[in-house]
């Protein structure tokens, strides 16, 4: 049976740690929390500081089914990453595929009872996390290289006349623009209104250690690139968008961005995730001594759907009968 983590697990927790597949590489690379820990600080799933964890631990046929998913609601969006499964499927545990299954489904009701609409998991691009993600609805929607840049001088020095500039509330409509330009419709159908993209990665209140913030190139009508940073204790993680694979705007951009960085953490590594749609921008990063690091895949899982019907309406004139489309959203 699935339940809601109680201080009753605890036990459980401790002994799962050393078997822990991460599924969230932000939180993953520059601020990894003790799963344990946190689902103390939750005692209340998906309320308060918006993580959930779920626990199995029964008798099966050939060893017991014990096992934990822990995932965090995204502040201010219907939205939420899967942070943390045990036992990872590369673990000796016989029954680890079933244990996912069956920690996923009961996950997925959780959040859909709770107003999540998108869940978002990344796994490794070469192992068969994906094919079980796949058992419970999950969608590969891009696959992404991580590349890494251990600490030390950056490759060149920034640009300081590039027209690079904090990222402000007025940039939301040309942020969308930029977004859409550079995203394949795949890509935005997955990870929902360009909107919620503009506004980066949030960390929630409690998150302490972990900053973001964004750095734009180009004027308030139109951006040619831009770039969002978390930063946290055990690294900073890059985000970049560039127009019309302009590598020249984007490689500027990203060295303003690594000697920002830099000046006040030298020693943390950086990451920066490039999707496969941006190829075009890999022999930049390479020119900047970034070596790929992680190979993964993306996927979601919708957990509502919009469906047009038809239903009959009464028309006020006698006799007379006609259909209208009326819109209805079922959770999955």
């Amino acid at each position: 049976m699935v339940e809601q983590f109680g201080l009753r697990h605890s036990l459980l927790l401790q002994r799962l740690l050393p078997s822990i597949e991460r599924l969230d590489m932000v939180h993953a690379l520059t601020r990894p929390r003790d799963p344990l820990t946190v689902a103390m600080m939750s005692p209340f799933p998906w309320r308060g500081i918006g993580i959930a964890t779920y626990v199995l631990q029964e008798t099966g046929d050939s060893a017991p089914l014990q096992g934990f998913v822990q995932v965090l609601k995204r502040p201010e969006r219907p939205e939420s990453d899967i942070l943390a499964l045990a036992p990872a499927l590369t673990s000796e545990q016989p029954d680890a595929d079933e244990i996912w299954v069956r920690l996923l489904t009961r996950m997925a009701l959780g959040a859909g009872h709770h107003g999540v609409q998108r869940i978002f998991a990344s796994v490794p691009a070469d192992g068969r996390e994906a094919d079980v993600l796949r058992q419970v609805g999950f969608v590969p929607y891009t696959q992404e290289t991580i590349f890494r840049l251990d600490g030390g001088p950056s490759a060149r020095p920034a640009d300081a006349d590039a027209g690079i500039r904090r990222q402000q509330d007025a940039d939301a409509w040309a942020f969308q623009r930029l977004y859409h330009a550079t995203t394949p419709p795949v890509v935005q159908h997955a990870e929902g209104p360009a909107a919620s993209e503009s506004k980066g990665f949030l960390p929630a209140w409690w998150e302490s250690g972990l900053h973001a913030q964004g750095y734009v190139a180009g004027g308030a009508d139109a951006l040619a690139a831009a770039v969002q940073i978390v930063s946290g204790p055990a690294g900073h993680w890059l985000r970049l968008w560039s127009g019309d694979g302009d590598a020249q705007t984007a490689g500027r951009l990203v060295d303003w961005c690594l000697t920002a960085v830099r000046s006040a953490h030298k020693a943390r590594p950086i990451y920066l995730a490039l999707r496969d749609y941006q190829g075009g921008l890999r022999t930049m990063l390479e020119e900047r001594n970034f070596h790929p690091y992680l190979r993964r895949t993306r996927l979601v899982k919708h957990l509502v759907v919009r469906v047009r019907e038809t239903e009959p309406v009464l028309m006020p004139v006698p006799g007379l009968a006609s259909s209208v489309f009326m819109l209805h959203i079922r959770s999955l």
